[in-house]
C-alpha cells in the first residue's frame, strides 16, 4: 500500500494530520478561552463557544480517523525535524497565554523559575518525540526488510 501512494504523499497526508490537530488546539483553546468571560457572541440562538468546541471535536475526530486508518503510520510519524516543529507549534498553543503572561512577573525568581521549568517540559517532549520518530524509523525499515524478503521468495 505504501509503494502506491508513495512516500512523499505519505508525508503530506502526515503534515495535513498534525495540521488538523492544530486547528483543534487553537479552536478548543479559543472556545475554552472565552467559556467563563462575559462574551455573548451568537450566531442565531448558538454562543460562539459552543460553535467552537463543536467544529474542534469534529475536527479532532477527522484528524484520528485519518490518522487511525492512513496506512504507513510508522513512516509518517518518523521524520524528526516534523516531530520536533508540531511540538514546537503544540506548545506555543497550549502555553501560549503562560508565556504571554511571563513578561509580567516582575519578581526576577520566578521569572527564572517560569523559564527552567518551561524549557525542562519542552526539552522532556523534544526528548519523547524524537525517541518516538527513531522507533517509529526504525520499525518501518524492519517491515520494509520483511516485506521485501517475503516477495523475493
Amino acid at each position: 500500500m505504501i509503494q502506491c501512494i508513495g512516500e512523499k504523499r505519505l508525508r503530506g497526508f502526515q503534515i495535513g494530520i498534525y495540521l488538523l490537530g492544530l486547528v483543534t488546539i487553537i479552536l478548543g483553546g479559543i472556545g475554552f478561552g472565552i467559556w467563563g468571560t462575559h462574551i455573548s457572541w451568537k450566531i442565531g440562538p448558538v454562543p460562539i463557544k459552543w460553535i467552537l468546541l463543536a467544529v474542534a471535536l469534529i475536527t479532532f475526530g477527522v484528524m484520528s480517523y485519518f490518522d487511525r486508518n492512513l496506512p504507513g503510520k510508522n513512516y509518517r510519524s518518523s521524520i524528526i525535524w516534523l516531530e520536533c516543529i508540531v511540538e514546537a507549534f503544540t506548545l506555543a498553543c497550549i502555553f501560549g497565554n503562560s508565556i504571554i503572561s511571563f513578561w509580567d512577573i516582575d519578581n526576577m525568581t520566578e521569572s527564572i523559575v517560569f523559564i527552567l521549568i518551561t524549557a525542562v517540559i519542552m526539552l522532556c517532549l523534544f526528548a519523547a518525540r524524537i525517541i518516538v520518530a527513531r522507533t517509529n524509523r526504525e520499525e518501518y525499515e524492519m517491515q520494509k526488510n520483511a516485506d521485501k524478503h517475503e516477495t523475493e521468495q
